[in-house]
């Protein structure tokens, strides 16, 4: 049973009952099984849904309840995000392949080996390696750091644009991002170099500066350096 202790009360089942410790146990339980089945229990449980609200209790929820509820925004637009050096960039999701492992690159002859690093070997299929890193002027990073990185890897990423293919190899994947078009930020002032150019906007998200690629420009500086 419940025992007075001024204005405290003590729970009979956590000190006799089926979830206490002393012994002998209460006489209840060999009738009723559980404190569950105990109207003793019962009671306290009813009880505690008609005790009084605490002080402040409905003052706080109406200050919640009184503020402009924000219109919900669904996130519409899907990105593959990525790390080339330092700089975190992102890609539409439906211009992407394929993510695989780093294989070997073969030199093409009288090709512009800053742009185009090579062939890349992709599931038996060799496609045109570019460099985007050098196509955005951003620096390089230094790659025995990286390889101290715990459960960072260098991947190749594949995508497709008018059923022309091409690959890059990019420090590490971050994976995809959906967003609303009204969380793209306006390009800083203080980018001036090829990055800008290429970049439609800027997402914040986890504490990271993500640039958005203008895909359309990019496919057309990629077909018309690559012909």
């Amino acid at each position: 049973m419940l025992e007075d202790k001024g204005a405290e009360k003590v729970a009979c089942w956590n000190a006799i009952g089926v979830w206490g410790n002393q012994r002998p146990r209460c006489e209840r339980l060999e009738t009723v099984l559980h404190c569950r089945n105990c109207d003793v229990f019962a009671s306290a449980g009813r009880g505690m849904l008609d005790r009084g609200l605490p002080e402040g209790y409905l003052d706080e929820w109406s200050e919640v309840f009184y503020q402009e509820k924000k219109p919900l925004v669904n996130a519409s637009e899907s990105v593959l995000v990525f790390r080339l050096g330092n700089e975190w960039i992102a890609l539409p999701t439906h211009f992407v392949k394929e993510i695989t492992q780093v294989g070997a690159i073969h030199k093409i002859p009288h090709r512009d080996e800053n742009l185009v690093k090579g062939l890349a070997n992709v599931r038996g299929e060799l496609k045109i390696c570019i460099s985007l890193g050098h196509l955005l002027q951003l620096d390089r990073v230094n790659r025995s750091k990286l390889g101290r990185l715990q459960g960072v890897y260098e991947r190749i990423v594949v995508v497709i644009h008018k059923d022309t293919e091409f690959v890059f190899p990019v420090s590490e994947v971050d994976g995809l991002v959906r967003y609303h078009p009204s969380q793209l930020e306006n390009v800083p002032a203080t980018i001036t170099n090829a990055k800008a150019a290429f970049t439609t906007g800027v997402l914040m998200i986890e504490q990271k500066y993500i640039a958005c690629l203008d895909h359309d420009l990019l496919f057309e500086v990629l077909d018309k350096r690559l012909l």
